[in-house]
């Protein structure tokens, strides 16, 4: 988190798309200035949790909204700076939707689950392909192993900009 948290300037514009109960979102409204964070999220329960957790911490410029990431992206189209996906099972299913998101020269942190054997090639190349449906290109920032998860299986994370 500290590492999405560096990267985030004041007047920056966040979508979370998978927010949970808000340890990216509530961290990046309370130790930047955003103009806005988008909190994004499909369960109920995770959303009321957010909210409470939005007052608890007396978070500002942080909106939490309980609805598909998909659906919520044509709304917020081209209006992020920083598109977080952590959802490392899934995430690529829903690239054509961060890519939308991201305003020309904002970075997705795209999160996945990936054998030993092909840790970033295969992941990098869902992400060009989605930016190429949309008539954009990428440019890789950085790409690392953020722990195992499995024998042989990697938590990754990728950050990309979307030009």
């Amino acid at each position: 988190r500290s590492r999405i948290l560096s990267r985030v300037k004041e007047g920056d514009s966040i979508v979370d798309m998978f927010a949970g109960v808000g340890p990216y979102s509530i961290l990046i409204a309370k130790s930047k200035k955003p103009s806005k964070v988008l909190a994004i999220d499909k369960n109920p329960d995770a959303v009321r949790y957010l909210r409470e957790n939005i007052i608890l911490n007396s978070a500002k410029n942080i909106e939490a909204i309980e609805g598909d990431a998909r659906k919520e992206a044509k709304k917020f189209a081209g209006t992020a700076d920083h598109v977080i996906m952590n959802l490392p099972h899934s995430a690529f299913e829903f690239l054509d939707s961060a890519v939308l998101l991201a305003k020309p020269g904002g970075i997705i942190h795209y999160y996945g689950i990936t054998p030993e054997d092909d840790l970033f090639e295969s992941s990098i190349k869902l992400i060009k392909k989605a930016a190429e449906k949309a008539s954009r290109k990428i440019e890789v920032l950085e790409k690392r192993v953020v722990r195992s998860y499995a024998p042989h299986q990697y938590n990754i994370c990728i950050e990309a900009r979307i030009v």
